[in-house]
């Protein structure tokens, strides 16, 4: 039969564990997504013409270099738009190298020619 005190140091192992989960489970998408070298957000503003897109509240200028894909194909900035939802990466001045468009299926559809 455990003793009191050994009841007790499980307990203790248990509430840590539980603790140590919770803060994973709580670090924001955006932070983790950083940590792999790219970040998810939806695009919410656009200006093109200025050279920059609002992800996620935050504005990130983009260039002609800057590629932009869908299920794999490459294509054009001008497709972007605002709601779609994008993974994206940087390179050391902030600025947009890659974009993903990953959804809505509404906004996905209407670039999507078959």
């Amino acid at each position: 039969m455990k003793t009191l005190r050994q009841l007790i140091r499980a307990s203790a192992y248990q509430l840590a564990a539980m603790a140590l989960g919770l803060v994973l489970l709580s670090t924001p998408a955006s932070a983790q997504s950083v940590l792999a070298g790219s970040q998810t957000g939806t695009i919410q503003a656009e200006a093109q013409d200025d050279g920059y897109l609002t992800i996620s509240g935050r504005n990130y200028t983009f260039s002609s270099d800057t590629q932009v894909f869908l299920n794999g194909q490459q294509i054009s900035t001008g497709d972007l738009d605002e709601g779609m939802v994008v993974r994206y990466t940087l390179n050391t001045a902030g600025a947009l190298t890659r974009i993903e468009i990953l959804g809505p299926r509404n906004l996905i559809r209407a670039l999507d020619p078959s």
